[in-house]
């Protein structure tokens, strides 16, 4: 991964309000997240439930960012980051929390 990319991917996740991850690495995309952009087309998703968003680089398999994302909210990765790479964005809705007594 060049230095560009990361710089600029950096900068992405500045524009992304509220995004945070749980400290544990993840190493893959999990059971029951869905391919929702991949590049070469523009890497942009607008969560439609809460849940998370995974950005996997298709020519290591390593997942290179992930991102909360509340229902409503945009995740976007700059066109000159997408165009220097092979990557797909994949999302997993949260799952439904059960309701307190």
């Amino acid at each position: 991964m060049n230095r560009g990319f990361l710089s600029l991917l950096a900068a992405a996740t500045l524009v992304l309000a509220g995004c945070a991850g749980n400290g544990a690495p993840v190493t893959q995309v999990p059971d029951g997240a869905r391919l929702v952009a991949e590049s070469p087309a523009p890497l942009v998703h607008t969560a439609d439930a809460p849940g998370t968003v995974y950005v996997r680089d298709r020519r290591t398999g390593k997942i290179v960012r992930t991102a909360r994302l509340s229902p409503g909210q945009r995740f976007e990765i700059p066109a000159p980051v997408a165009a220097g790479g092979a990557y797909g964005v994949y999302f997993k809705p949260a799952e439904p929390r059960e309701p307190r007594p």
